[in-house]
């Protein structure tokens, strides 16, 4: 067998008398528990020490002897951060900015300037905008502020089955809300999140107008 140092699970084979024992002490020194890595750090797999199903389920995915692995606990915050540090001001600064618009009726001029789009091209209440505008900063606050200028969250009394559906399809695709936007821009740079964000609100609106047309035309 040529006196191998490790069996198919990466364990230590245990040497004879022909064998010098100062091979396997020196095998088992090298080794350390994965619970003491620090965060950040990389090391490779040699022995797994479990019962044979977790070793399978651990097989399953990818975890054998000979693989690297790195400890990401710090990975994640460092990506989460961003969110934290930049997604929550824009979340909380936003909302204020929409509260005070709304209470001295500047939505209401702005609903007025994309009557032709939300009315007229899509098909929906005229007020359908302002939950959109509110949907930029929590995408289910859309449907929440819907209920709230319509008066009741039984929308089909208010709301034929077609504008149901082009509304839930519109917010599907738009813009995302404000949190993924500031990711989008931390991670991929501003600019892009420009383009990303414009290009979403022109295929919501075109895809809500056929989608509107075609059942006008199908009714």
């Amino acid at each position: 067998m040529g006196h191998p140092e490790i069996c198919s699970d990466g364990n230590p084979i245990g040497h004879g008398e022909c064998c010098p024992t100062e091979a396997s002490n020196a095998l088992y020194r090298d080794y350390i528990p994965l619970s003491e890595l620090k965060e950040g750090e990389q090391g490779t797999i040699k022995i797994i020490s479990l019962i044979r199903e977790i070793k399978d389920r651990l097989s399953s995915i990818g975890l054998i002897p000979d693989q690297e692995v790195q400890v990401i606990v710090k990975e994640t915050w460092f990506r989460m951060k961003g969110f934290v540090y930049v997604a929550f001001p824009i979340l909380i600064v936003g909302s204020s900015i929409l509260g005070v618009v709304d209470e001295r009726g500047l939505l209401a001029v702005f609903e007025d300037m994309l009557r032709p789009v939300f009315v007229g091209f899509l098909g929906l209440p005229a007020y359908a905008a302002t939950a959109f505008i509110f949907g930029i900063l929590r995408k289910e606050m859309a449907l929440e502020i819907l209920a709230v200028l319509a008066g009741t969250a039984v929308f089909i009394d208010v709301m034929t089955p077609l504008q149901i559906y082009v509304f839930a399809l519109v917010a599907t695709i738009y813009v995302p809300c404000a949190a993924t936007i500031a990711v989008i821009g931390k991670e991929l740079g501003w600019r892009n999140m420009v383009l990303i964000s414009g290009f979403t609100i022109v295929l919501s609106i075109a895809v809500g107008g056929a989608a509107n047309f075609l059942g006008l035309a199908l009714l």
